[in-house]
C-alpha cells in the first residue's frame, strides 16, 4: 500500500511538471484570433463515469453573464447554456475506443473497450433547466491467461438521465440516475441490472473557479464504495489553462492553438495530462453454469491532445501508463493482479 501511495504522489507531481515544461500556451504571435473559452466536456454516463471523468458534471452547468453587453444580449440574471449546446433535441453523439496492451508475462491481461453514446436534451420546464437523456452501449473484450475463468466479452447497455436546475446566479443542482445492464448477456441474476444515482451541487464561485460538492451512489463500484462523496474544483486561471482537481482525478489542460475553419467555426487544440482511475464491474455466467461478478480496477497516467470544433466534430487521442491493476470476483476465486501496461485511447464527438 505504501508503495502504491508513493507511485501516486510521484505521478501527481509529474502530471503538472510535464505540462509546465513541455506544453507552450498560445500567444498573440501565433497570428490567430483569440477565441472565447470552450468547455472541456468529454463525458459518458456509464456506470463508472463519475470515477473516470468527474469533471463532466460541472461542464454541463448553465452560467450567468456578468453583465449585458448590448440590447441583444440576455439579461444578467438569465442563465445561459454551456458552450457547444445545440438548439433542438439532439445535443451530441460520441464514439470512443481504448486498448490496454497487457504484455506477455505470467501476469498478462489485455483489454479493449469500445463505447457509443447519444445525448438528447429537453426543456424541463425551460431550456435553462434541461433534462438530458443519454442512451449508450459499450463492449469490453478481454484476453486473459488460461486458468482465469472470466468472460471473453462483457457489455454495457444503459440510459443516463440528468436534470440541471439553476438555483441562483452561483449554484446549479445536478440530479441524475443511470439504469443499465452490465453483464456478458448470459447470466440471469439481479446483479446485471443496476441503477446508479448522483446529487451534485455546482458553484460558479468566480469566473475562473467552479466548486462541486455532493454524493454518488454506484453499486459494484471498482473502489468498493457504494456511496461515494463527490467534490472538487475546476480552476481556469486563464483562457489557455485549466486545472481539474477532484477525487479521483487530477488533470491539467493547456490550449496550444487557436484557429477558424473555412465556414467560420472556432477550432481549439488542447494538450493535457492527468492521473485518474479506470475499471468496471460486470455480471457473468461461468462455464459450470454458476453466476458471478468480475470487477476491474486500475490507475492511469495519461497524456493526450484534443481538437475541438464548437458546433462541429471534436476528436481526442491519448496514451498512458496503467498500473495497480486488480481483478476481483464475488465468488471465492482469488484476486488477480495483471502487469502494468500501456494504454492507447481515441474518440470522436459530434
Amino acid at each position: 500500500m505504501r508503495n502504491s501511495l508513493s507511485q501516486l504522489g510521484v505521478l501527481c507531481a509529474a502530471t503538472f511538471l510535464v505540462a509546465a515544461l513541455f506544453v507552450r500556451p498560445a500567444s498573440a504571435d501565433d497570428e490567430v484570433r483569440r477565441l472565447p473559452p470552450v468547455d472541456q466536456t468529454s463525458y459518458q454516463y456509464s456506470d463508472e463515469s463519475l470515477l473516470q471523468n468527474p469533471a463532466s458534471v460541472a461542464d454541463l452547468a448553465p452560467t450567468f453573464p456578468a453583465q449585458s453587453a448590448g440590447e441583444n444580449s440576455p439579461p444578467a440574471n438569465e442563465p445561459q447554456l454551456p458552450p457547444g449546446a445545440r438548439n433542438g433535441i439532439f445535443q451530441k453523439m460520441s464514439f470512443e475506443d481504448s486498448f490496454i496492451l497487457g504484455g506477455s508475462g505470467n501476469r498478462s491481461f489485455q483489454q479493449n473497450d469500445a463505447s457509443a453514446e447519444i445525448t438528447f436534451g429537453f426543456p424541463c420546464p425551460e431550456k435553462s433547466s434541461p433534462l438530458l437523456v443519454s442512451p449508450g452501449f459499450g463492449v469490453h473484450s478481454f484476453d486473459a491467461p488460461q486458468g482465469l475463468n472470466m468472460p471473453a466479452a462483457t457489455y454495457d447497455i444503459y440510459t443516463s438521465i440528468s436534470w440541471l436546475k439553476p438555483l441562483n446566479e452561483k449554484w446549479t443542482l445536478n440530479l441524475g440516475c443511470t439504469p443499465g445492464v452490465y453483464s456478458d448477456l448470459q447470466d440471469s441474476y439481479s446483479d446485471s441490472f443496476r441503477v446508479s444515482a448522483r446529487a451534485i451541487g455546482i458553484c460558479n464561485y468566480s469566473p475562473t473557479l467552479k466548486i462541486m460538492v455532493g454524493a454518488a451512489y454506484t453499486p459494484n463500484s471498482p473502489l468498493g464504495w457504494p456511496v461515494m462523496p463527490f467534490g472538487g474544483m475546476i480552476w481556469t486561471p486563464s483562457e489557455d489553462q485549466r486545472y481539474d482537481i477532484m477525487f479521483p482525478m487530477l488533470k491539467y489542460s493547456r490550449r496550444v492553438a487557436l484557429s477558424k475553419t473555412a465556414d467560420d467555426k472556432n477550432v481549439e487544440t488542447w494538450a493535457y495530462c492527468g492521473l485518474g482511475m479506470g475499471g468496471g464491474s460486470w455480471a457473468f455466467r461461468r462455464e459450470d453454469g454458476s453466476d458471478d461478478t468480475v470487477t476491474l480496477r486500475d490507475f492511469r497516467f495519461l497524456i493526450g491532445v484534443e481538437r475541438k470544433t464548437v458546433g462541429g466534430l471534436t476528436a481526442h487521442l491519448e496514451t498512458g501508463y496503467v498500473f495497480e491493476r486488480k481483478i476481483s470476483f464475488d465468488s471465492n476465486t482469488p484476486n488477480y493482479y495483471p502487469d502494468t501496461a500501456v494504454m492507447v485511447r481515441g474518440g470522436v464527438t459530434y
